[in-house]
């Protein structure tokens, strides 16, 4: 009898081991400002979601991002095309350390995230007149990957923001900006 009793406990430690990698999803479209989540634009030029300084953002998963070795952010804009030309639209994902409060935008294609802002990622497409569609962007931050940026979100802080390029009329809306961090808990054992 005495052994059924510490059953549960021994099948959920033996969930547990260091191999066990932890996913932690985090939304990141709460923390743009509700008025900068969507917007329209009636002529050529750029738009910042939410503005040139991006967004600043705070990650409280203490310890976990000391043992942090992969991420993941998906980010989806809704575009709708409200001229009556086809508009050529392109969107960049840049993110950058909160010390670079001014501008996200002017990196180039800086590399070192952890001093200056960086690209993340970016897509484009030709939307007919009058038309609806979205532009996805998908970035794997990893060792092997963005090692950077990598490095910047064990921080737990960072700067994240788009900016719209557009050809002519346009409604957008920010629907998805999911993190997604994988960390390894069992090392905080270790430690």
């Amino acid at each position: 009898m005495m052994r059924l009793r510490y059953l549960p406990l021994v099948l959920l430690l033996s969930a547990c081991s260091a191999h066990t990698l932890t996913t932690i999803k985090t939304d990141l479209v709460p923390f743009i400002p509700q008025g900068s989540r969507s917007g329209e634009t009636n002529t050529p030029g750029t738009q910042y979601v939410p503005s040139q300084a991006g967004q600043a953002i705070q990650l409280n998963l203490g310890d976990a991002l000391k043992v942090l070795e992969g991420a993941r952010i998906k980010i989806r804009v809704k575009l709708e095309n409200t001229s009556s030309v086809d508009n050529t639209v392109s969107v960049v994902a840049r993110i950058a350390p909160v010390s670079d409060s001014s501008n996200i935008f002017d990196g180039g294609n800086n590399t070192d995230c952890q001093t200056n802002d960086c690209l993340l990622g970016q897509g484009s497409l030709t939307l007919p007149a009058g038309s609806n569609n979205a532009i996805e962007i998908d970035v794997p931050i990893t060792p092997t990957a963005n090692l950077s940026a990598l490095a910047l979100l064990k921080s737990g802080q960072f700067r994240i923001g788009l900016s719209l390029q557009v050809s002519g009329s346009l409604r957008y809306t920010l629907e998805q900006g999911q993190l997604t961090v994988q960390a390894r808990l069992f090392q905080l054992l270790n430690r």
